[in-house]
């Protein structure tokens, strides 16, 4: 078995940048299928995000405070499992509209199903740092893809 340095993935061998990975000592993506409850992460894990949420003209924003922990980029799944166990929702039937602002101020969608949860541009000419740019666009693309059904 090869000897993992401090700071590498322990599976894939890329260098890890935040604390939580390098004392874990594996990425976000490789952790959830190392460890042996892959379909449930921990509480403690959730907890590893510092974010806020509120609905907003039917859409669900989430705000990366980027006060340290983990990304919400990084524990997304976690973290819409929390709103939802706290809120007696399941995200994924729901369908509705979310919306995240990342650590650099910028505004993605999210699209959460059983198959997983994919993050995917609001614009496709620009990067969106308003709150209310975010809901509109995420409502305009919801009333289209409600249309297509």
């Amino acid at each position: 078995m090869q000897k993992v340095q401090a700071g590498i993935c322990g599976k894939c061998f890329r260098k890890l940048t935040d604390p939580i990975s390098i004392e874990r000592g594996f990425g976000p993506q490789c952790w959830r299928t190392v460890r042996p409850d892959k379909a449930q992460m921990s509480l403690d894990e959730t907890g590893m995000s510092n974010f806020e949420c509120r609905i907003v003209d039917g859409v669900l924003v989430i705000i990366d405070l980027d006060i340290g922990g983990m990304s919400v980029t990084n524990n997304i799944e976690a973290i819409l499992r929390q709103i939802g166990d706290e809120h007696n929702l399941d995200i994924q039937r729901l369908d509705i509209p979310i919306v995240y602002r990342d650590s650099d101020g910028h505004f993605d969608g999210v699209r959460a199903s059983k198959r997983g949860v994919r993050f995917y541009p609001l614009s496709k000419d620009k990067r969106i740092a308003s709150q209310h740019e975010a809901v509109q666009a995420a409502n305009s693309r919801h009333k289209k893809r409600a249309a297509l059904v």
